[in-house]
């Protein structure tokens, strides 16, 4: 067989007495994962239709709610792969699959073409719908989510590179994450097992984290400023700086310029794939220009103030290199 990145898929059904129990799984699923799963596959507004995904050490669980027989229902994918629209198209195809036949049996034999490194389909009113899970994903939403905040995108730009903590709200969960997912393509090169937390219930999680990406529903969230530095309101495309963070987003002239960088390929002709590689490879030259001022010290780069006092650059430069070389830990504090 070839190597895949899917772990399992399991069906979660909520029973009359609100209970939820754990109805199909295939191959495993461990204690832990079993009471976080039950915990969190059905999000508040989860008395429709709602795809989402959650975050749980390194897998993402990938959960469709739908009603199959008038009882919610939750199908759910845990894959170890960060690919929200391939495994969404693979939750639409097991819940027509599971919606027609009722059979667990038939979504294993679809899981087990997918881990065989074949491609599956599914015939509906006529169409076939297909997926191939070793295709390139080329629709991720980085032009969209540019254009939407225009030049205030270098906001989110410098918070993820700089490993703040970020806060982001919308009251619908899909909303949310369809919105926050084209983010984590700014810095292509932070892990995102490191920060992307795609939903949480409570922002006391967050608690002794201190870089994040954060999506919450909680409408009160932007009165909390010790839970981020930087808050983004995807309803209104409204961006708020802490107070205790402000320092951090003082902007040099090269914020302006990667600003205008990435409005003008929001607007280019450029597909997503290469509008990600020009991020990428403008991203590798803000940093080299702090790794050219690293001097070896025990056979590590490393940046000490007097380093960055001898280049004489303006405070707003320094500054930004400063909290960059923190960022990255080459610097001697």
């Amino acid at each position: 067989m070839v190597k895949q990145n899917l772990v399992s898929f399991h069906i979660i059904e909520r029973e009359s007495s609100q209970q939820n129990l754990v109805t199909w799984t295939y191959p495993t699923l461990t204690d832990e994962l079993t009471a976080y799963l039950k915990a969190r596959c059905f999000p508040p507004e989860s008395d429709k239709d709602l795809f989402f995904y959650l975050r749980k050490n390194n897998l993402w669980m990938y959960i469709q709610n739908y009603f199959h027989k008038q009882k919610l229902t939750a199908l759910i994918v845990v894959a170890e792969e960060f690919i929200p629209d391939k495994y969404k198209l693979l939750c639409d195809i097991l819940e027509k699959k599971y919606t027609k036949t009722s059979s667990p049996v038939e979504l294993v034999k679809l899981y087990i073409n997918l881990i065989s490194g074949k491609s599956i389909y599914y015939q509906e009113n006529g169409s076939e719908i297909g997926l191939d899970l070793k295709a390139r994903s080329t629709e991720v939403g980085i032009k969209d989510l540019i254009s939407n905040f225009g030049l205030e995108i270098i906001l989110i730009y410098n918070a993820i590179l700089l490993k703040r903590r970020i806060l982001i709200y919308h009251h619908d969960i899909e909303k949310l994450q369809k919105k926050m997912a084209p983010m984590t393509y700014l810095i292509p090169f932070r892990n995102l097992k490191d920060y992307l937390l795609p939903w949480i219930e409570n922002i006391n999680e967050l608690k002794g984290c201190s870089f994040y990406l954060a999506g919450t529903t909680e409408k009160n969230a932007l009165s909390n400023e010790r839970y981020y530095d930087l808050y983004v309101n995807l309803l209104e495309n409204e961006i708020t700086i802490s107070k205790a963070a402000k320092d951090c987003f003082t902007m040099a002239k090269i914020h302006k310029d990667i600003a205008l960088f990435l409005v003008q390929l929001s607007e280019s002709d450029l597909s997503e794939i290469k509008v990600i590689e020009q991020i990428q490879n403008k991203t590798k030259d803000v940093v080299q220009q702090l790794y050219s001022i690293a001097v070896s010290r025990d056979n590590k780069k490393m940046v000490t103030m007097n380093d960055l006092k001898s280049k004489k650059y303006s405070p707003p430069l320094e500054n930004f290199l400063f909290n960059m070389a923190v960022a990255e830990n080459i610097m001697i504090l």
